[in-house]
């Protein structure tokens, strides 16, 4: 026995092993009841001590890792062109979540949710509507005197399937030629010259 707790009464014994097989080692046998008077059982018995302090005040116990609210935030924030870290940021996460930069269930679940809304207003604009609504966009943006979404708007204009930037000169590319002019033959004889060689002397 090494010593004696003066918590308990139990002592803390070190067994030499002598075998050959152990090599002489040690084995040290604690107090049984460590979590009552060593340090780290001090630290963990004020922390629940303090937790259930906090139940009986009424107040929160510790903070909630996500909430649809912060993941919505954050989905928003990356579709924005964010970097992972900096929108978790924004959204109100943790320093120890948003250095990570990594996106949970909820988050992920979000860009799913989005995703499929922007499908689905792909599908139901018309090209009509499309082009409508770039000459919108950009017509308010020349009465408000801001160029916000001009970039966008000219971007959905240059959707191929209305092609509201090509130039008329370009619309006949492409064309296929079903019948080619005919060529119109020589009917006259045509005299061959032959040819002339000479070496460096002149011969």
């Amino acid at each position: 026995m090494r010593k004696q707790s003066k918590v308990c009464g139990e002592g803390e014994w070190v067994i030499e092993h002598g075998a050959h097989y152990m090599r002489g080692a040690r084995e040290v046998i604690g107090c049984p009841c460590p979590a009552f008077h060593t340090a780290l059982g001090r630290r963990k018995q004020a922390s629940t001590k303090r937790q259930s302090a906090r139940v009986e005040a009424g107040k929160r116990t510790n903070r909630p890792v996500s909430t649809p609210e912060m993941a919505r935030k954050a989905a928003e924030g990356i579709v924005q062109g964010l970097r992972p870290s900096q929108a978790l940021r924004e959204a109100g996460y943790p320093p120890s979540t948003s250095q990570v930069g990594k996106l949970n269930k909820m988050i992920r679940g979000e860009l799913a949710k989005m995703g499929k809304r922007y499908l689905k207003n792909g599908r139901d604009l018309t090209p009509e509507d499309q082009e409508n609504l770039v000459r919108g966009m950009l017509l308010e943006s020349v009465i408000l005197r801001s160029d916000k979404g001009v970039t966008a708007a000219k971007q959905l204009g240059a959707d191929r399937r209305v092609s509201m930037w090509q130039t008329k000169s370009r619309m006949g590319m492409g064309m296929v030629v079903i019948k080619a002019p005919e060529v119109p033959k020589i009917s006259h004889t045509i005299k061959l010259v032959e040819a002339e060689y000479k070496d460096d002397d002149g011969i």
